[in-house]
């Protein structure tokens, strides 16, 4: 909608009142700076124009650019949104359709590039960023078993060598996981070593225990 008031100020604050939603979820345009005029604005005189419109939430703008990012890439692939459960959880943008390796990457590394991104583009200029997880073709969960495993047969090695053993990088989610299932076998302890992003888990017996 395009709004005419004294000052640019109160355009804004009329189209909010009309369109009934916060200074945070619209977008304008100024089309004409207001002028005063002469002789107490007799001659001369001008409104402010200010061209309004309803600001895209984080979500469509996130749908909006995996959408647009795949197809140009000559992928098929559909955006599904997954709302989250509780406030604290993340929305879940799970890609779905056919040859999505090249989405994912090796250990996942275009895949959590892409979620970076999304959440770049997704939340600029919004005063209340959206938390974002990127899935693609059930990637997330064969993962997580995968981690279970890896870690599973790690402390299964630590406790048989009384030995550490070093895990590959991974990201700070993964590492978390891999610390979680660690921590419920008793005589074991974990903790990370290297800096990002070659950071990894070391799984070690308690020679304390």
């Amino acid at each position: 909608m395009t709004i005419e008031a004294d000052t640019i100020e109160e355009a804004l604050e009329q189209a909010c009142a009309r369109l009934q939603v916060s200074r945070d979820q619209i977008t304008y345009r100024v089309l004409s700076e207001p002028n005063k005029g002469l002789l107490g604005g007799l001659i001369g005189r001008r409104q402010a124009v200010v061209e309004v419109a309803l600001a895209e939430h984080p979500v469509e703008k996130a749908v909006h650019f995996l959408t647009e990012l795949v197809a140009k890439l000559g992928i098929k692939a559909q955006v599904h949104v997954h709302p989250p459960q509780d406030g604290e959880q993340p929305v879940v943008l799970e890609l779905v359709g056919e040859e999505l390796g090249p989405l994912i990457g090796r250990r996942g590394q275009t895949i959590e590039a892409l979620q970076i991104l999304t959440h770049t583009v997704a939340n600029r200029g919004t005063t209340k960023p959206v938390r974002f997880q990127l899935d693609a073709d059930g990637y997330r969960k064969r993962r997580q078993e995968r981690l279970v495993g890896i870690t599973e047969k790690a402390v299964a090695e630590a406790l048989a060598t009384k030995r550490p053993v070093e895990l590959a990088p991974m990201p700070a989610h993964e590492r978390k996981v891999v610390h979680l299932v660690a921590q419920n076998h008793a005589g074991i302890v974990t903790y990370s070593i290297g800096t990002e992003p070659e950071r990894r888990v070391v799984i070690d017996w308690n020679r304390q225990s």
